[in-house]
């Protein structure tokens, strides 16, 4: 007997949370800093930009954790520190303003414990709202008259940044600049956070855009406005991973994705575009 299945899919509104971290470092192994840059006084700032499209964050993206790597502190009680999180533009740093905070962690007193890495928590998460490219994520340090150098990794993909906020130190910048305009290529400070992204299917044009075949067994052909120009296309499972990155192509090969349902979201100049997708 021939046996005849019906599927009945029923979706009105999806939304899913994804869990990502934001860090240049490559590895976990905190090490000394060559030519640290530190001012005893205190009033230090250490800090990492993040371009937020390089993670996959395409909207509010929430921030409840950050760690930071420690090289060393001689002060008993240690220096506090805290870390801030601010907007930022494509001309920074000459376009930082600290009036562009969005919020802070909790702070921590900092031990004499040397290269580990201290987690810091934000009792009010830190809301990056969709749209905003870049954040500047900042390690502060008060002006207490205390030493701390921050600890980094070996290696990593992307700049640190460092300045104090008054002249109180010689020879250190009142104004952010990267470890190479320092001079300072080995440093890597380790400056990590991790948040949640919450990604809907609701936000989109249902006429722009057409999947076929949908539900989909291996490969789905993507019909668009000419005047839609798409640069690139995210995949995510239900529990918000991303199981699949590439440049815009009209067809897309997925019939290595086990099956079950898929958030696609396509990457365009006037934002992003989401689509709901069934892979028998």
């Amino acid at each position: 007997m021939k046996k005849i299945y019906l599927i009945v899919v029923l979706i009105t509104q999806v939304s899913f949370s994804q869990v990502i971290t934001l860090k240049h470092n490559i590895g976990n192994n905190i090490v000394d800093q060559i030519q640290n840059f530190s001012c005893g006084n205190g009033g230090n700032d250490w800090a990492r930009v993040f371009e937020l499209a390089d993670f996959g964050i395409a909207g509010d993206f929430e921030i409840d954790i950050a760690n930071v790597g420690i090289q060393s502190t001689i002060a008993i009680p240690g220096p506090s520190i805290v870390v801030n999180i601010y907007t930022i533009d494509e001309d920074f740093p000459a376009s930082f303003s600290e009036s562009n905070i969005l919020g802070s962690s909790d702070p921590i007193v900092v031990g004499t414990l040397a290269n580990v890495i201290l987690p810091l928590t934000f009792s009010t998460p830190v809301i990056v709202p969709a749209g905003q490219d870049r954040i500047l994520v900042e390690v502060h340090q008060e002006f207490d008259g205390k030493v701390l150098f921050l600890g980094g990794t070996s290696d990593t993909y992307d700049y640190s940044w460092y300045k104090i906020d008054t002249p109180a130190c010689s020879n250190t910048p009142y104004v952010y600049k990267s470890n190479y305009d320092l001079n300072r290529p080995d440093l890597n400070y380790y400056i990590t956070v991790s948040g949640t992204q919450t990604l809907s299917v609701e936000n989109f044009n249902e006429d722009s855009i057409t999947l076929t075949p949908n539900p989909v067994i291996n490969t789905i052909s993507i019909e668009k406005s000419p005047n839609l120009d798409i640069s690139q296309i995210t995949i995510f499972n239900i529990n918000g991973q991303a199981v699949m990155k590439t440049d815009f192509n009209d067809s897309v090969d997925i019939s290595h994705l086990p099956a079950g349902f898929y958030i696609l979201i396509m990457e365009t100049e006037q934002g992003n575009l989401t689509k709901k997708i069934i892979k028998t």
